[in-house]
């Protein structure tokens, strides 16, 4: 039996758009982010980070905007 988590992130990964790839740079900036879900007072929910009003999206990446190795 296993007992650890290789997988597990408790924090997140934040990045910058410096430090993608060109295509993300591109892609992602494009994209709707919606609206956070409030309360009834308006103020954060204490519970998951719910999004309201989101779209899905598909993004292409051509090989130019790819990974480049010198």
């Amino acid at each position: 039996m296993l007992t650890s988590n290789f997988d597990r992130n408790d924090t997140g990964a934040w990045l910058t758009l410096n430090a993608v790839i060109d295509g993300w740079k591109y892609g992602f900036t494009n994209f709707l982010g919606g609206e956070l879900k409030k309360d009834s007072n308006g103020g954060t929910l204490n519970g998951p980070i719910t999004y309201l009003n989101t779209g899905k999206g598909i993004l292409f990446i051509p090989s130019r905007f790819g990974v480049f190795f010198n």
